[in-house]
């Protein structure tokens, strides 16, 4: 039993683990900056569904864009807009990003990428999940009434979700000295 803790608990498993949740607590701060500004723009400025409103052959409603998730809907003009106001108000916040992108969503790509290194590793060495590939964790979690489970954050639950909690209590102890670490600095 020992053996298996300290596979577990190995070095590199303890360092993926604390860049997993730097990664997901950045995401997080990031989020909250990034979310109010796009609101903002969308709804200081007046642009539309205009890439569905020129589909043909559908009949789609004209409609305001107020929801970042859905900024893809707008003219590539209109894009090329709120793009440069987003980058501005990046850089107000003092954001560092890639020119061009969106510092949210580097931020949930390093999150996905972080999850990914840490859950690979541990299903290396969890007791039970050695034939199981990664990809299979990415596959929704259905209740018993057969409906996806949605998590409290509005996303739906995925088997990663469940094995990344399950996998991160191994590490309490060096995640508490992680926190401890931030606060002091």
């Amino acid at each position: 039993m020992e053996n298996l803790i300290n596979r577990i608990k190995s070095k590199e498993n303890i360092e993926l683990s604390k860049i997993m949740v730097a990664a997901m607590a950045w995401e997080e701060t990031v989020k909250s900056i990034v979310i109010p500004y796009q609101k903002k723009i969308l709804a200081d400025n007046e642009w539309y569904n205009e890439r569905e409103l020129n589909l043909k052959n559908v009949t789609i409603e004209k409609k305001r864009i107020l929801n970042p998730n859905e900024y893809y809907l707008l003219s590539d003009k209109d894009a090329q807009i709120y793009y440069k106001l987003c980058d501005l108000e990046a850089k107000k916040a003092g954001l560092k990003h890639k020119v061009g992108c969106c510092p949210l969503l580097e931020a949930e790509s390093f999150t996905r990428s972080a999850r990914n290194h840490f859950a690979e590793a541990m299903l290396k060495v969890m007791p039970g999940y050695e034939n199981i590939k990664l990809h299979n964790l990415h596959s929704y979690k259905h209740g018993e009434d057969g409906k996806i489970i949605m998590g409290n954050n509005g996303k739906f639950l995925t088997y990663m979700d469940s094995f990344i909690e399950l996998s991160l209590n191994f590490f309490i102890e060096e995640l508490k000295e992680l926190q401890n670490e931030q606060n002091n600095n």
